[in-house]
């Protein structure tokens, strides 16, 4: 056996056996003619000739004919072949970064007589890589909201596209929508096979709200008043700002809310959105205005001997006293820097009496006392020096009275309604023990009623 490379073709082209018999002696030359036969050239593979990227994906090829006897072996330049590189298909994974792509085949048949067959190449191309041209982003309305979406617009490959968003096995198309703000991966595959793109994209939130200063809080007037509220300086959100369900008032970030009692309060600011900035803090206020009553004297039948007297606590002083009796205004009197909390009447007579308290925001309290109406309090002196003047009954009240004196024996030394000036028949009565017998009659309420009084005292010069 004897292997030749034929140098180049000629058209004679051959060679010369020289034979030796065994025992050395040449014979006759043999002469063999060689011609070359051109390889059999046969059809391109079939497969995608066009690549888009910016990522490829596996590609495969196959030989057109059908039935072919003989070794099929593949041939690539500029990319991989994936898996087995004989047989009648291939898969392939071109090299974005190569100068040159092609792919062929060779049929090495099963007469070694037969020349292999060479195929055609097919030349890969590539065209526009498929990117994004733009990002339509729409933001959540409010932070943590999901409504947000994203919708992209594509261009390059062949123009038809598959969707694949990441997390997302439902949204097949170009927008993406429901969403929450975050970080999104999506994948565009050329309907084609000629590449595919893997892009990431970010949803933002708006811009939250936020109050930009510390709340300033207003007090209530009075314990009892729902004029409280606060003023706050508020950024971010969608402008303009209202509170759902209270008396409020907006100047661009400045928002104002009145109607808020004492204590605790938690209510929320919307912006046009509907989204919610929670608002939280306590009201103050001035303490409860309490009126005790600190002194009731008590008036005579018919007279004007009554006093009543008030303290105040809490509120805001000074303060202003409105007194009344039955419906009319019986005094009315500041308070005074030495007792600013305190008020009294003075010399009224018995009955109910309101007194309503006003302190300097306006804030009224009422409170009702009595000056009760007593029987007077009589007493007569022990010891009588006609000197001082006449001897008469002592009492709280004025009284209309009629008195009696007896001497030692129950002789009458006087009677009368006007007092004893010590005298007996116009002469100096003897000093000594008298006694006195009084009557006075006195109103309590409806009823007339009358009391008598005896006892005895002395009479001195």
């Amino acid at each position: 056996q004897v292997v030749f490379r034929w140098e180049s073709e000629e058209d004679e082209m051959g060679f010369t056996l020289l034979p030796y018999h065994k025992n050395g002696c040449p014979g006759s030359p043999l002469s063999f003619g060689a011609s070359v036969k051109d390889s059999e050239e046969v059809d391109a593979p079939l497969g995608n000739e066009f690549l888009c990227g910016p990522e490829y994906m596996e590609m495969t090829y196959s030989v057109p004919q059908q039935d072919i006897e003989g070794t099929i072996s593949w041939v690539i330049e500029g990319g991989e072949i994936v898996g087995p590189s004989e047989g009648e298909t291939v898969n392939v994974i071109w090299n974005p970064g190569s100068p040159e792509r092609w792919i062929g085949y060779l049929i090495d048949p099963v007469d070694a007589s037969q020349c292999p067959a060479v195929s055609k190449q097919l030349q890969i191309e590539v065209s526009n890589p498929i990117q994004i041209n733009e990002v339509i982003e729409a933001s959540p309305s409010c932070p943590g909201s999901a409504d947000g979406k994203l919708e992209i617009q594509v261009a390059g490959g062949s123009g038809e596209y598959v969707f694949e968003w990441m997390g997302y096995p439902g949204a097949k198309g170009s927008i993406l929508e429901n969403i929450p703000a975050g970080e999104y991966q999506v994948i565009v595959s050329d309907l084609n096979s000629c590449g595919f793109g893997t892009f990431s994209l970010s949803l933002d939130d708006p811009e939250a709200m936020t109050l930009v200063e510390e709340l300033k809080v207003l007090p209530t007037t009075c314990n009892d008043s729902s004029d409280g509220g606060f003023v706050a300086r508020i950024s971010g959100g969608t402008p303009p700002y209202i509170v759902p369900g209270f008396d409020f008032t907006s100047d661009g970030q400045v928002i104002s809310v009145r109607g808020l009692a004492q204590g605790n309060f938690m209510l929320f600011v919307e912006d046009s959105k509907g989204c919610a900035l929670p608002i939280e803090g306590v009201i103050s206020g001035p303490q409860e205005m309490e009126v005790r009553f600190v002194e009731i004297s008590e008036s005579c039948p018919g007279g004007n001997f009554g006093r009543l007297a008030v303290e105040v606590d809490g509120g805001v002083g000074p303060y202003r006293y409105t007194w009344s009796l039955g419906g009319g205004i019986a005094a009315s009197t500041l308070s005074n820097q030495e007792l600013p909390s305190q008020s009294f009447i003075s010399n009224m007579p018995s009955g109910e009496y309101e007194v309503m308290v006003t302190d300097s925001n306006g804030c009224k309290v009422r409170a009702y006392g009595r000056i009760p109406e007593t029987k007077p309090q009589v007493r007569m002196p022990t010891g009588y020096l006609p000197s001082d003047g006449l001897y008469y009954p002592v009492a709280n009240c004025s009284l209309d009275y009629f008195l009696t004196i007896y001497d030692r024996w129950g002789n009458v030394s006087y009677t009368g309604s006007e007092g004893w000036d010590g005298l007996i028949n116009g002469k100096e009565a003897p000093t000594g023990t008298y006694t006195y017998q009084i009557s006075y009659q006195f109103r309590l309420g409806d009823q007339l009623e009358s009391e008598k009084k005896s006892g005895v005292f002395i009479l001195i010069r």
